[in-house]
């Protein structure tokens, strides 16, 4: 009797470490196990927010990271309170050494961007009044139909073109840095100079000095500004490398140390939990020697009850962590043993739905990547159309996109489309922004979820997405496209099918739009500076064209007035040589002036031809006195000062290298 009794004690005392153990382990499988889950969570959220940040430069981003930061702190201080060992406490601390870096990244970037915003206003301001000068002051002062007046028109025209170029790459630069965009803006700020010089070396007024001056003044501005927001650029970009490493290392410690050892914790429990069973067993049988039916009872209730439960959580455990995410055990909840595979279940569910949103989010950031990537292949945004939709299908399902650039000014917008459409609506055609969706979303400012399976409750809303509705469309995603606080279009995304989209879905679309709206900028440059161009080019054609006539006129001209004038000096000649000394003094004067009037005016004559062809043959440049030049510039004004009764003198006049005929 005294054996039955010492066995039976000796078993509850082994059944009571088991259920130590058991407890042990619910305590290590549950909330510590959530815990390194939500320090990933926290670290990934405040990354996220300082990458939105830097794209559509919204304060509540900054509100987001804050929050991060504070919900990381929060998840430190419980994972501390649960850890066990020396070495969890450890990788908790290292995983906090490591956000505070990410942290401190997080404020420099932040300040860079907002550093950056008011140089690019300041850039937009300089370029405006560079584009304002060159286009308002400048050309109205260029004669266009003076041959002379073709090099200072293009020069001009240069200016305008490359300063708009420099702007652009600049802008370009700040979102996607790379060596291609700098030297563009390298190249466009030389062109700049080298035709403001040439400018500056054609004959120009004290009016175009000073606007010029003004020129010069903005350009050594823009070129400042722009080397400092390219250089803030880098060190943004840089610092978004040592964020992402950042990030990296908290997943990587978080995946490669803490979890294995909560693991090794789990499976130690679970070992300590069957080890104490079996010990139990084994008493048991040695009893049972001696109490057969009580020591068969007892092992039967061991074995039943708590070894293969136990057993059974510690291969779903093992199997946890060699990675199968979808292992769950199927023991019921009567006790502690319940209980704790409840527990596990629960743990393994919030850790497959973490690394289900850790795989999505990965996807999601490499398709926006490409997105990027994408976007930047050119300036025209009808040659990237077509792989930029592809791209966008990978994230959400559509079954219509469109891009629509808005103008204020004139209150339309033109649309590039792919997929449905409605009836009558052309591609690339101006609309009238009035009652449409992209009117809503200009004014509202934000992104816009409409799905509606009635009509009349549509066009009470939207009226301008009845026709879509009627071609198919249920369910509308409306998204601004904003580029440095300017709404320059909208981004449209429908489904035929019902409730489609979610907010998930109106994220995404957010996200999506950023990258767009900064090609979309570029391509509107990209148009000015083609419409600039063709411009500039149809004013060269036209100067050419009144080039060529001015040349036909002055060669047609000088050759039919020098006939006449041939007669004139040939007959006023022969009275010279004839009737010379033969009348009196006066007569030999008046002979004398029509000798060397018609002299003289067939001098200016050729003079004339020569000057027509200055823009096609090379001048040749001689010492040229400039007080004969005024002596003949006299003589042939001798009429209009007799006349006028004008006096008109010169001090000592220096001789310079010109070509004399054009001075006279």
């Amino acid at each position: 009797m005294l054996l039955l009794v010492s066995s039976a004690f000796l078993s509850l005392v082994l059944i009571y470490q088991i259920d130590k153990n058991v407890q042990k382990l619910g305590l290590v499988e549950g909330p510590l196990v959530e815990a390194p889950l939500e320090l990933e969570n926290n670290a990934g959220e405040g990354a996220r927010a300082i990458i939105l940040y830097s794209i559509d430069k919204q304060a509540v981003h900054v509100d987001r990271f804050e929050d991060s930061d504070a919900d990381f702190k929060r998840s430190m201080k419980e994972f501390h309170r649960l850890a066990e060992t020396a070495e969890q406490r450890t990788s908790a601390i290292k995983v906090d050494n490591l956000h505070d870096g990410l942290q401190e990244l997080g404020v420099r970037i932040i300040d860079i961007i907002d550093r950056v915003e008011p140089i690019i206003l300041q850039l937009r301001n300089d370029v405006a009044e560079i584009d304002e000068v060159i286009d308002q002051r400048l050309q109205p002062l260029v004669n266009r139909n003076d041959p002379k007046s073709l090099s200072k028109l293009e020069a001009v025209l240069e200016m305008d073109i490359n300063i708009d170029e420099a702007f652009a790459a600049i802008q370009s630069y700040i979102d996607r840095p790379s060596p291609e965009l700098r030297q563009v803006v390298i190249d466009s700020a030389q062109d700049f100079e080298k035709f403001e010089n040439v400018y500056r070396a054609s004959s120009f007024s004290t009016v175009e000095n000073q606007w010029m001056k003004i020129i010069d003044r903005d350009f050594q501005d823009v070129v400042a500004l722009g080397e400092s927001a390219m250089d803030l650029a880098d060190e943004k970009r840089s610092l978004f490398g040592q964020l992402e490493a950042n990030v990296e290392a908290i997943n990587r410690v978080v995946a490669e140390d803490i979890h294995p050892r909560i693991r090794a914790e789990s499976v130690k429990a679970l070992e300590g939990a069957k080890s104490s069973s079996n010990a139990a067993v084994l008493v048991t049988g040695i009893f049972a020697l001696l109490g057969l039916l009580i020591g068969v009872a007892t092992m039967m209730i061991v074995g039943r009850n708590i070894l293969n439960p136990i057993v059974r959580l510690r291969n779903a455990s093992i199997e946890l962590g060699e990675g199968n995410l979808s292992v769950r055990t199927d023991i019921k909840p009567r006790d502690e043993i319940g209980d704790l595979a409840n527990s596990f279940n629960q743990m393994a569910e919030a850790r497959e739905e973490a690394v289900i949103r850790e795989r999505r989010s990965a996807e999601e950031n490499s398709v926006l990547a490409e997105i990027g990537r994408v976007v930047t292949e050119s300036s025209d945004i009808a040659e990237i159309y077509d792989p930029l939709a592809q791209e966008i299908q990978k994230l959400i399902t559509h079954d219509r996109i469109a891009i629509n650039t808005v103008d204020l000014v004139t209150g339309t917008f033109v649309r590039a489309v792919k997929g449905l459409d409605a009836p009558g609506r052309r591609p690339d055609e101006a609309a009238p922004l009035s009652g449409s969706f992209t009117e809503a979303i200009v004014n509202s400012n934000s992104a816009m979820l409409i799905q509606s399976d009635n009509i009349d409750e549509l066009s009470h809303q939207i009226l301008g997405l009845v026709p879509f509705y009627k071609a198919g469309a249920r369910s509308f995603i409306g998204v601004p496209l904003v580029s440095r606080n300017e709404i320059i279009g909208a981004l449209h995304i429908n489904s035929i099918n019902e409730k489609n989209y979610d907010e998930r879905d109106l994220s995404l679309a957010l996200r999506i739009a950023n990258q767009i709206s900064g090609a979309l900028s570029n391509a509107r440059l990209y148009r000015q500076n083609r419409l600039v161009e063709a411009q500039r080019e149809a004013l060269i054609v036209e100067l050419e064209r009144s080039n060529q006539e001015l040349d036909q006129f002055a060669h047609i001209a000088s050759h039919d007035l020098q006939e006449p004038l041939r007669m004139v000096a040939s007959y006023t000649q022969l009275l010279a040589r004839r009737y010379k000394d033969k009348l009196d003094s006066d007569a030999n004067d008046f002979i004398a002036f029509a000798v060397d009037g018609a002299k003289r005016m067939q001098d200016q004559i050729n003079d004339l031809l020569a000057f027509s062809r200055i823009t096609t043959q090379v001048i040749e440049y001689d010492s040229a006195n400039c007080q004969d030049i005024f002596d003949t510039a006299i003589s042939n004004l001798a009429g209009s000062i007799e006349e006028s009764g004008a006096v008109v003198t010169r001090d000592c006049l220096p001789t310079v290298q010109a070509a004399a005929s054009q001075l006279v």
